[in-house]
């Protein structure tokens, strides 16, 4: 097993992405509260060596202090900076952050 990977992202990650995280080697654990506390989140990170970002819940440097292994923080679309205050202290740690820039245009479009 490469690790664990947190996902909170209810509504571009579905049963099949799961599965490739699965198949590559990866465990996933889900999350569906989108609106964790920063605490809650704090444990949620650790032991995670991804977090698949996509609730409304903002990863701050105290989230980033408690990620124990992560390696990288993908937000599900763009504007990322808004949901993750942390990201400078995040790269300063070695975390990558990526995003999905027009993965949800057909959702939004609808």
């Amino acid at each position: 097993m490469k690790g664990k990977v947190l996902v909170t992202d209810t509504l571009f990650i579905f049963d099949e992405h799961v599965k490739m995280l699965n198949d590559a080697g990866y465990e996933v654990v889900r999350v569906e509260k989108p609106d964790m506390s920063e605490e809650e989140l704090c444990e949620a990170v650790k032991e995670k060596v991804g977090y698949i970002l996509g609730g409304i819940e903002c990863v701050t440097d105290k989230v980033i202090d408690a990620a124990t292994d992560l390696n990288a923080i993908v937000f599900t679309g763009t504007g990322f900076k808004g949901h993750i205050p942390g990201w400078q202290h995040a790269l300063e740690k070695g975390i990558n952050i990526g995003t999905t820039p027009y993965a949800n245009v057909y959702e939004v479009s609808e």
